[in-house]
């Protein structure tokens, strides 16, 4: 239906263009995507629907763009909208080929136990970080914020956390904010020359204390302004199965053990029978 022009409803014309634009659709190639007739797409770019239809939102949705982001009032510019869009969808360009391009995946950079010395001084470095293994994680749960994984280097997060175990945490923005930051959760924390896997006990002013699960180790205090990266742990990968392994071996042994057991019972009725023949 066509009503009239509002702020709020060319801005979301605006963003519906840039966005069609971006994934280098014409008018009528957007309505056939979209299950939509052209005129309706002229309307909406041109402030003039009252709302945005149900098969546009599923299309959106499809496209991978965050409904969030659409939906903002904040008026922004053109360059703003491609910047957002890049954002949201992941990619440095939609298109390839002059053809939209849908990720399905996010690709996650690892960082093994063996490079945790060295990841302070390198994980600005482009050609390092392009040199370390990666994961690929479902790209809808993971394409708004930056991740990592990080393998344990030491006991000190166990039972939370295992030697070998990857851990998958998603970046918080800098510089930090204090209020923002996770009481109680466990975190990947970067130093200038250290990698600490902990959990968050407590924040001050300036400072922030540091506690592990294995008793074993001491709090550490470390000076916010010595953070240069800080990742909320998300979840465990599991990089050993040893621990099950043996104990499937054992069970094994165990169970081979039984059945010896029984043969050798089955057998000795039948070699005290022979004897009582031959006897006889």
């Amino acid at each position: 239906m066509k009503g009239p022009k509002s702020e709020k409803h060319l801005m979301y014309g605006r963003k519906i263009k840039a966005i069609r634009q971006m994934i280098g659709f014409n008018q009528t190639q957007m309505a056939q995507a979209a299950g939509m007739s052209q005129r309706d797409i002229s309307l909406l770019e041109n402030g003039r629907k009252t709302f945005i239809p149900n098969e546009m939102m599923t299309f959106l949705s499809t496209q991978e763009i965050d409904l969030n982001w659409l939906f903002n009032e904040e008026a922004v510019t053109d360059e703003d909208m491609r910047l957002a869009y890049r954002k949201f969808a992941g990619a440095a360009s939609p298109l390839k080929e002059g053809r939209p391009v849908k990720p399905r995946e996010k690709i996650i950079k690892m960082i093994d136990a063996d490079e945790l010395m060295e990841y302070p001084y390198q994980k600005e470095n482009d050609a390092y970080l392009e040199g370390q293994p990666a994961l690929a994680l479902p790209w809808t749960e993971y394409r708004q914020f930056l991740y990592r994984a990080f393998q344990a280097d030491s006991d000190a997060m166990t039972d939370l956390i295992e030697p070998n175990d990857y851990v998958l945490a998603r970046a918080y923005e800098l510089p930090l904010n204090p209020k923002t930051l996770r009481i109680g959760r466990a975190h990947v924390f970067v130093t200038g020359n250290e990698v600490i896997i902990g959990r968050l006990a407590q924040v001050e002013s300036e400072k922030i204390l540091i506690d592990f699960e294995n008793q074993a180790y001491a709090q550490r205090v470390v000076k916010i302004a010595e953070i240069t990266e800080l990742w909320w742990i998300r979840a465990k990968l599991s990089h050993s199965i040893t621990g099950q392994k043996t104990r499937m071996l054992g069970a094994i042994t165990g169970l081979k053990q039984q059945v010896d057991s029984i043969l050798d019972r089955l057998k000795q009725p039948l070699a005290e029978g022979s004897d009582s023949e031959t006897t006889e």
